[in-house]
Formats: C-alpha cells, sequence, structure tokens
C-alpha cells in the first residue's frame, strides 16, 4: 500500500494552488472601494447643481454667477470661464450645443453663449412674469425649452430664435397642486418628457408635438417621498426620494410605469434630503453601481448599490461624506469620478476609480484553481 506524501507535493499541485490562492488575492487584496475627494474649486456662492459635458463642468454659483471648469483632469480642476451679472441669482443649467441654458430666481430663463468660456456673453433670456423661484425643470426638444418654476405648470418656451424667445404654451401634470411641491427634473428621451414632481409623484409625456404635450402615465410614492434627481437608463429610472430614500422605476413603456423597487432609510440614517443620485458607468464585465448621497448634514453619508439587476439591486458600500460639506441637489459623474456642487461654495470631484469587484475572469480562475486542487488531492489520495 502507498503512502500519501503531502510534505513534498508535485509541480502539478504547486501549480494548482497557485490557481487558487492568485485569485482570492486578486479579490481581496486591498479595499474594495476607494473613496476620496481629489481637488476643489472655491467660488463665493452655493452650487446646488453642475452640468457636466464632456470634461466640462458648467456649475452655477447662485449670486456668483455662471463657472466653467476643465476636469479632463479631475485631480486639478482648471478655470476656462466665468460669468458674472450682479442682478442675476442663477440656479438649474442644462448646456446643449455650445449654450447654457439656466434659471435665474430673479428673472426668469437666460440663454448664455459659452462656445468661448474666455468670453461668455448673454445670447437671449425670457422674463416669467410669475414666481420664477426655483424652477428646476429645464429639458430642450429640438427648438423648445419646457421651463418650470415652483408650484406652476410647465412654459413651453421657442427659443429658436434667442433675441426672440416666445411662449408657446403651457402644460399641467394632471393630480398637480402647488401642495404637492413643483417639477424637481426633467428628461427628455425619445420624445417622452419624463418629470419627477416632489411629492406629487413621477409622471411620462408624450412631446412628440413639442407643443401639444400628451400626458401618459404616473406612479405616485408615499408622502415623505420629495421625488427628486433622477438618471434614465436601459428602460429604468433611478429617483432619488429625498427624506425616504429611493426608488426604480421600469419606464420601458412610457404609458404603463411600474415602480419596481423602493428602499426607505432606515432608523439612523441622515435624513434631510437626498436628492444626489448618481449613475457611475459599466465596471467589471458589466457591472454597474448606483452612488447615492443621503442627506445635506455634515454627518451625511454615501451609499453604493450594484444595479446590475435593477429589479433586485444590492447595496455594496456605505461611507461617511468626507468633510462637512453639505452635497447640492444634482451631481454627475465623469471618467470614474463623481463631481459634485457644494452649498459650502465649492465644486469637488471624488475619486470612485477604485471602486472594483472580482472580475469574471478572476472567478474563473478562482474555481479552476478549485477544482485543480480538488482533482490533485483525490489524485494523490488514491495512490
Amino acid at each position: 500500500m502507498m503512502s500519501v506524501n503531502l510534505t513534498r507535493p508535485s509541480i502539478f499541485s504547486l501549480f494548482a494552488a497557485i490557481l487558487l490562492v492568485l485569485p482570492l488575492v486578486l479579490c481581496t487584496g486591498g479595499p474594495a472601494f476607494a473613496y476620496s475627494v481629489t481637488d476643489t474649486y472655491w467660488v463665493d456662492d452655493s452650487v446646488g447643481y453642475v452640468d457636466v459635458v464632456g470634461s466640462r463642468v458648467y456649475a452655477p454659483a447662485s449670486s456668483d454667477g455662471l463657472y466653467v471648469l476643465d476636469i479632463g483632469d479631475p485631480t486639478d480642476i482648471q478655470l476656462l470661464g466665468h460669468y458674472e451679472d450682479e442682478n442675476a441669482r442663477l440656479g438649474r443649467v442644462v448646456v446643449r450645443d455650445g449654450y447654457a441654458f439656466v434659471n435665474d430666481y430673479n428673472f426668469g430663463l437666460r440663454v448664455l453663449d459659452v462656445h468661448n468660456p474666455a468670453n461668455i456673453t448673454e445670447a437671449g433670456s425670457w422674463e416669467y412674469t410669475g414666481n420664477p423661484y426655483r424652477a428646476e425643470g429645464l429639458a430642450l426638444k429640438d427648438n423648445y425649452l419646457y421651463y418650470t418654476p415652483w408650484a406652476s405648470d410647465i412654459q413651453i418656451l421657442d427659443v429658436s430664435n434667442f433675441n426672440n424667445i416666445q411662449q408657446a404654451g403651457t402644460f399641467g401634470i394632471r393630480g398637480y397642486t402647488s401642495e404637492s411641491g413643483c417639477v424637481m427634473t426633467t428628461i427628455i428621451q425619445d420624445d417622452i418628457l419624463y418629470a419627477s414632481y416632489g411629492y406629487g409623484g413621477f409622471h411620462t409625456i408624450d412631446v412628440s408635438n413639442p407643443t401639444n404635450p400628451i400626458y401618459l402615465d404616473g406612479v405616485y410614492h408615499p408622502e415623505k417621498s420629495d421625488d427628486h434627481r433622477f438618471f434614465l437608463r436601459d428602460g429604468y429610472a433611478y429617483l432619488a426620494g429625498g427624506d425616504y430614500g429611493f426608488h426604480i422605476i421600469d419606464v420601458s413603456d412610457p404609458a404603463n410605469l411600474a415602480n419596481v423597487f423602493s428602499h426607505e432609510w432606515t432608523e439612523g440614517e441622515v435624513l434631510n434630503g437626498s436628492y444626489s443620485i448618481v449613475l457611475g458607468p459599466k465596471f467589471d464585465g458589466g457591472l454597474q453601481y448606483m452612488f447615492v448621497w443621503e442627506g445635506w448634514a455634515a454627518d451625511c453619508r454615501m451609499h453604493v448599490w450594484n444595479v446590475t439587476n435593477p429589479e433586485n439591486p444590492v447595496e455594496v458600500a456605505v461611507y461617511p461624506k468626507l468633510s462637512g460639506y453639505p452635497i447640492g441637489a444634482v451631481s454627475d459623474y465623469y471618467n470614474g469620478y463623481l463631481i459634485a456642487g457644494l452649498r459650502s461654495e465649492a465644486v469637488r470631484t471624488y475619486d470612485v476609480t477604485e471602486f472594483h469587484v472580482p472580475e469574471p475572469a478572476t472567478i474563473l480562475l478562482a474555481f479552476g484553481g478549485i477544482c485543480s486542487v480538488t482533482f490533485a488531492v483525490r489524485r494523490r489520495m488514491k495512490m
């Protein structure tokens, strides 16, 4: 009878052991998520919103005007240009084809020519005779801008001629009342306008005829869900719900919306407006992540969710917000970095490039190593 010699493994066994250990090292060697501040650009008033176009950040700083920043190197934010009007108080902004459409809380709509950031000029304007405060719903379709002031209907503006912007109509959300807040975010995709309505739900409107919108459907959430910032991707809307948490909505059929997932903040989590929700790109063979800021206070946190399956997402990390500066309502993502305005007068970049999980190839390698070791042990035991 032959004995098993465990002190002098064969070359095959050593190779199998390496195959087993290597993936484990790759999977566990270091933190799963590196979250750090990479740079901060200080301004002179609150930055509640940012719009990232390419490697440029357009950041309205309320009474301090509009900043255009270069984040081609997110670790070294550079100023490209600054526009300031002492009578303006700038809020939400969207940028298209070298023009920034920005709400002025004191006036209405301003259109800024940002082709040359070093020489930003006003290309046109439209005065809203009501209260233009917090017109956060700005969306463009062709030559029409859908502009929504607080507690008011959507104003449909013809912006084909910046020197003569005209109102082309209005549209009210079915079931909307001023008590339910106002349009917080609007996005137009494939002739559908998606609108979050504060405490009034999430809605879809057909704008294939820009001046004659048709209401399609809406989903309503619990009273404390202040529906705010959202992103659209692959037939789903990812919606921040303020003090409630967040929701994921199936929008594959805009006329038949379905809420497929809701997460409610639990006891001990920080409330007061988790408005800023950001989708990162696809990592590691298709996995994708959602970053959710929880609260504005100094002790708020950032949550990371794996939303590869939007109807069954998994929270994979929770981290304290770095520094005590409150995050603005609208953040964005660029090339491995989160871009956020700070209500404490700054624009900041956060490095999330090292967030990872085992790649499929690594998992296969680990599986192969385990199988090889199992085979080797069984082979030697039979000897």
